[in-house]
């Protein structure tokens, strides 16, 4: 055995023996529309890894639709997304992330956007996926608007005289009216002064302070929002929203406690909520509750049956479990619901077994029949077969990692790890 060959055969084997989530992709989707709910094609979406040199970028379809898989990010979870299209500006985005076990990651954001503002950083977990939905306007009457509302705005302001004389601006336009329009316009910042104006004319209005705690939560001025969310459960206990944001900024301290004690606060005033019942999943998965997990998804499971994410979530679950029957149950409900993804539910059960550092011999055979699954699907699931590669080699079976690398290769020829694959390849040929 030559030095070459040896050296690819060590550093294949190395690639098999340690946990591989660093490598693991996600994937990103969405829908681009115009303001009338008409899809936009070809314009362009690009993710882009906070750090990192490389570009996805995910065209639309005469549907309006983009997909994007295998994101990597080697650096760290966050991600940047820039917009393309000809003669047309974002107004309004929705953002929404999910980890592998479909998880909400925080909360769904959504939000107008003014002229030349930037579509927030996400955080993409591995093999997790992003939605980040887009309406469009035309740039030229997004421009208008916004010269005419600025205008508007100073035609608003009345300079008026005070009973010693003094000079003073005031706005015509009601605190609250301001505020929102602020909001609706993405100036969260600028509505800060307005909320604060409407907040003290009506103090005991717990709607003014729910939404002012939203904004201020999204400002990261994360004990204003405290102050704000907490005043609106006292004026309205029966109410929820208020309720999550003080959870959301529990999450952002790090406080899993705290965050859980919100949302079984929530849950008694609202006990079906499967936005509620979703976070509570979320903190179970990251204080590592898992039976409270599986409690939450089955009762999002029996609230919403069609909630195909929450189906995912637990088969995922059941299997780390052991339930077998229950997962495999589950991940048939989720192949009725969602035929067009099996395939890459198959491949997440998969790349999870080879994830696991203590995985044993008949684990690794579990996850080559996974990913021989998610190439029944798909056949030029390119990930599918790049791992199923590894998974083969783990087996022992030469022949078939050569024939699995072949084909990732093939089908992605662009990867940024093609160089690297072909250079595996040629060591087992």
């Amino acid at each position: 055995m030559n030095i070459r060959f040896l050296c690819i055969v060590i550093a294949i084997a190395l690639l098999c023996a340690f946990p591989v989530s660093a490598q693991q992709p996600s994937n990103a989707n969405g829908r681009v529309v115009d303001q009338e709910g008409n899809p936009v094609q070809g314009a362009v979406v690009s993710f882009h890894p906070v750090g990192g040199k490389f570009e996805y970028k995910g065209k639309t379809n005469k549907k309006g639709k983009y997909f994007i898989d295998g994101l990597i990010n080697s650096n760290n979870d966050k991600w940047t997304i820039t917009f393309e299209g000809e003669g047309v500006l974002p107004v309004k985005f929705r953002i929404e992330s999910r980890t592998v076990n479909r998880v909400l990651i925080g909360d769904v954001m959504e939000q107008s956007m003014k002229p030349g503002a930037s579509i927030p950083e996400i955080v993409i977990k591995p093999l997790g996926s992003a939605t980040v939905d887009l309406t469009v306007g035309s740039a030229e009457q997004v421009l208008a608007a916004a010269k005419a509302a600025a205008e508007e705005n100073a035609i608003e302001k009345l300079v008026v005289v005070d009973d010693e004389g003094k000079r003073q601006t005031v706005q015509s336009k009601d605190p609250w009216d301001a505020a929102l329009e602020a909001v609706a316009g993405g100036d969260l910042s600028g509505a800060v002064g307005s909320f604060d104006e409407a907040v003290e004319k009506a103090p005991d209005d717990p709607q003014r302070r729910e939404v002012y705690a939203k904004v201020l939560y999204q400002l990261e001025r994360h004990d204003e929002a405290e102050t704000q969310a907490r005043k609106a459960v006292e004026l309205a206990p029966e109410g929820v929203d208020a309720r999550m944001v003080l959870y959301s900024i529990a999450v952002a301290r790090g406080d899993m406690t705290g965050a859980k004690a919100e949302l079984d606060a929530a849950l008694e005033v609202s006990p079906n909520d499967i936005r509620v019942l979703e976070q509570q999943a979320y903190v179970a998965n990251q204080t590592g509750a898992i039976d409270d997990a599986i409690v939450a998804y089955e009762a999002i499971t029996a609230a919403a049956p069609e909630n195909s994410d929450a189906w995912v979530s637990l088969g995922g679950l059941y299997a780390g479990k052991g339930d077998s029957a229950k997962s495999a149950a589950a991940y048939q409900r989720v192949v009725e619901l969602e035929p067009k993804d099996a395939h890459r539910v198959f491949y997440n059960l998969g790349a999870l077994i080879m994830n696991d550092p203590e995985r044993k011999d008949v684990d690794v055979k579990r996850a080559v029949g996974l990913f021989e699954k998610a190439l029944e699907y798909k056949p030029d699931y390119a990930h599918a077969h790049k791992q199923l590669a590894f998974a083969l080699l783990g087996t022992g079976d030469r022949a078939g990692a050569k024939s699995s690398l072949e084909s990732y290769v093939q089908y992605a020829p662009d990867a940024p790890d093609a160089a690297q694959m072909q250079a595996l390849l040629k060591g087992l040929k």
